[in-house]
């Protein structure tokens, strides 16, 4: 049975990657322009990573969009 946490990030996910192709941004240059290593955001949307509020602050704030939108399903 998944957690609410697990459906949480699995919904994070989802959205980062619907939100990042909308800006047209790959994985890779993403990462880079957040100053991360170049599979940070694929470790991301493949669940094996969770961002801190602090990387998700930037990542919504390079993407312009809002961060509560990366939480609703």
């Amino acid at each position: 049975m998944a957690s609410y946490s697990d459906d949480m990030f699995l919904t994070l996910a989802k959205n980062l990657k619907k939100y990042r192709k909308q800006a047209g941004y790959t994985q890779v240059k993403l990462s880079l322009k957040l100053g991360k290593g170049s599979d940070y955001i694929a470790q991301i949307e493949r669940g094996f990573r969770t961002p801190t509020l602090k990387s998700l602050c930037e990542i919504t704030q390079t993407l312009n969009v809002d961060m509560y939108k990366f939480f609703i399903s």
